[in-house]
């Protein structure tokens, strides 16, 4: 065996064995990053995704991701939102802007900051327009749906609601369906009509955190505004 195919051998081994190693490292950070989450534990979370061994591992991007996440699954919306612009400076393919921009918007809705939330799907709706790819028109369709239903408070939609709830199989999207159509119906201060929506949507909700929230709003619809 000539020494030249000897070099090129020993460099696929090299090659395959690091991928495997780096996919190894990359599941047990996962799962030491989950415990951390799980147990509130901010400290531990950043300071390993800051580390140099996590950044051997994760791209920039993955791990200024992760921060966001946790920022915004822990209702730290203003943390969030000083996460956020670090991005603005981060060249992004399409795929990664339409993940981040997707999340934000989500977050932003969820702190009523219609502003932000406003200006991001300026942002993604022309990015998303240029994918051919079927889950992303399927994003397209939900954006422009909760636009309509957080922003711009268009109960139009309610009958389009109601067509899609009367033909869906699966309960957390019914669940879903069953939420945006008490908002909506509260916006019309319709409370019968929001009680009925509330109640179908904890009944086919299928966490105990969101069947609670439900009760909740139930209890007091101004969670709805």
């Amino acid at each position: 065996m000539s020494k030249e195919l000897l070099f090129v051998l020993a460099l696929i081994i090299c090659v395959v064995l690091t991928f495997f190693y780096q996919k190894k490292v990359q599941e047990d950070l996962l799962k030491k990053l989950y415990v951390y989450k799980a147990n509130h534990d901010q400290e531990g979370f950043m300071n390993t995704l800051d580390s140099s061994y996590t950044r051997f591992v994760f791209s920039k991007f993955t791990i200024e991701f992760m921060k966001l996440n946790y920022y915004l699954d822990h209702h730290d919306y203003l943390q969030a939102k000083e996460q956020f612009k670090k991005f603005n400076n981060m060249k992004l393919n399409d795929r990664n802007a339409i993940a981040l921009n997707t999340r934000m918007f989500n977050g932003a809705l969820e702190a009523k900051d219609v502003t932000l939330a406003s200006n991001i799907k300026k942002v993604l709706m022309p990015i998303l327009e240029k994918q051919k790819e079927e889950n992303y028109k399927l994003i397209y369709g939900e954006i422009e749906q909760l636009d309509k239903i957080y922003i711009q408070k268009d109960v139009s939609i309610i009958p389009d609601l109601l067509e899609v709830l009367d033909v869906c199989k699966d309960d957390n999207i019914k669940s879903l369906l069953c939420f945006r159509l008490a908002k909506l119906y509260h916006y019309q201060k319709n409370d019968n009509e929001v009680n009925k929506y509330l109640s179908l949507a904890e009944k086919y909700s299928t966490t105990v955190e969101n069947k609670e929230s439900m009760r909740n709003l139930m209890k007091d619809h101004s969670g709805l505004d």
